[in-house]
């Protein structure tokens, strides 16, 4: 391969990965994680927001006091109360007498029940999406999305007040007509900017470590409720987003749910997908396939012109009289030599966005294979494989070892059986063009296949799942097309001695 030829693959190649790797969490789902987060209890019995802010105060940050918080929570109904219309929630009393926020007090919405089915999930107000996107999302004047912006809310109640308490005004939530609750807040009472940095850092690091947000429907997936992301919003991130891993997105949760879910359900629905990327695949590259066919049944005879120049790497008139004869003999065969530069370029964006998509779907959030054998056997399909075989599970490690030996088989199987058709064909010298070219060719599959497997190791338990299939179809691939042209090979003989009697 000409060097421009790699210089321009690396450079699609490195456009491509930095396109696919984005997340498909919008503010609205990172505002759910932050929430589902904040109301976690953890293992001490505390709640999660009161540990962080018990955390930062164990370690010298200058905390809010309890006014502030109180404060910050009475906006949040507040806001609910007066800005419900732009909420999709429904919410309805018992009694059918009261049908939106509006119809509640402060201190009735605090202990709201969530009657609509849609939400299932909401058995408080605190646990609906909507609260959520109050408390750590928001909306400027100008706009009437409640996600335009994370934090916007709590960064504007925090100035209001500061700015309230240096210009000596009263500090309240609340209007003449529903009420006002006063705050006497001090300068004291109000958190540091370091506090702010810091509270706010742990969130943000939160939702960056969750990046399966990819759900083709608004549900609750797991303890956190996720927009639904149709085929245009997926454009929004992106060409490849929208083009490819959105749609491999939408066919991993389709199988899985067509199984009724389950960690058998996640491994049918990684099976089905990639045989339906592998079948693409071989329909886009099928005459390139058929060329890399054809190049094998070639073999004898370019062997046969390769030795007889056997100085045309350092000899530069052998070098094109070689260069001349072998594109005769490509054109005779049909054959293109440049096939496998647009196989790449086609099979890399393709190959990211699986990566994308099983990286990014959130139904293989959902479960985990060997979920009753404890931590040691139970093993999630979005969790990384080298995390957990650093954490001591068993499964990851055998899932690793598999991946590993059907790589290397899907490899070193053809080419040793290619190696073995070449010495039942006619003994010609030893030519250092050719066993260059070779070595050359043999080092770029070995570079590949030690390349997946580092991903495999690196990336999340679904692609080491992709990855044992995807080396299976290959295997299988790579053994009905040697026989296909062994089989060529066979009638063409038998045809050339009929000709002859």
């Amino acid at each position: 391969m000409k060097k421009r030829h790699k210089i321009a693959i690396s450079l699609f190649a490195l456009f491509v990965l930095a396109g696919c790797t984005k997340s498909f969490c919008t503010n609205a789902d990172k505002a759910n994680i932050m929430s589902s987060y904040a109301q976690e209890v953890t293992d001490e019995g505390k709640i999660r927001d009161e540990l962080i802010i018990e955390n930062l105060k164990e370690a010298g940050v200058v905390v809010p006091s309890e006014k502030y918080l109180s404060y910050i929570e009475e906006n949040i109904y507040f806001y609910a109360i007066t800005e419900s219309a732009i909420s999709n929630s429904k919410f309805e009393s018992e009694d059918g007498t009261k049908q939106t926020l509006k119809d509640y007090t402060v201190e009735e919405l605090k202990n709201l029940k969530a009657k609509d089915d849609v939400h299932k999930e909401a058995v408080l107000f605190k646990q609906t999406s909507y609260y959520a996107s109050i408390r750590f999302a928001g909306h400027s004047e100008k706009s009437s999305n409640v996600n335009e912006t994370l934090w916007y809310n709590f960064d504007k109640w925090t100035k209001s007040a500061e700015e309230n308490i240096y210009q000596g005004k009263e500090i309240f939530v609340g209007n003449d007509n529903l009420g006002k609750v006063t705050f006497d807040l001090t300068i004291e009472d109000l958190p540091s900017n370091y506090f702010i940095t810091s509270y706010k850092t742990t969130y943000n690091n939160q939702v960056a470590s969750i990046t399966t947000c990819i759900s083709p429907k608004k549900g609750v997936y797991g303890n956190v409720v996720l927009e639904g992301k149709n085929w245009g919003k997926a454009f929004d991130f992106g060409l490849i987003e929208g083009l490819i891993e959105f749609p491999i997105a939408w066919m991993l949760d389709g199988f899985y749910n067509l199984f009724n879910g389950g960690a058998v359900a996640a491994i049918f629905s990684i099976l089905f997908v990639t045989i339906i990327v592998r079948l693409f695949l071989l329909l886009v590259t099928f005459k390139s396939t058929m060329s890399q066919t054809r190049m094998q049944e070639m073999q004898p005879e370019l062997q046969a012109l390769q030795a007889k120049y056997p100085n045309a790497n350092t000899n530069n008139y052998e070098k094109q009289q070689m260069a001349q004869e072998q594109m005769a003999l490509y054109k005779k065969y049909k054959v293109n030599p440049f096939s496998m530069i647009l196989v790449m370029f086609i099979q890399f964006p393709i190959f990211i966005a699986v990566w994308g998509a099983m990286s990014g779907s959130v139904v293989l959030r959902l479960d985990s294979l060997f979920a009753n054998g404890g931590r040691h056997f139970a093993l999630s399909f979005s969790s990384l494989t080298s995390t957990e075989i650093f954490n001591g599970n068993v499964s990851a490690i055998i899932l690793f070892i598999i991946m590993s030996l059907t790589q290397i088989l899907s490899v070193k199987i053809p080419t040793y059986l290619q190696k073995k058709d070449a010495q039942k064909g006619p003994k010609l010298g030893k030519n250092p063009s050719q066993e260059q070219n070779n070595k050359q060719m043999n080092m770029m599959s070995n570079i590949m296949m030690i390349m997946i497997i580092v991903m495999g190791f690196t990336l999340p338990v679904a692609m080491a799942v992709y990855w044992v299939i995807s080396a299976l179809i290959s295997l299988a691939q790579s053994l009905i097309i040697r026989a296909i042209s062994k089989r060529k090979r066979e009638s063409k003989k038998q045809f050339a001695k009929y000709k002859t009697k």
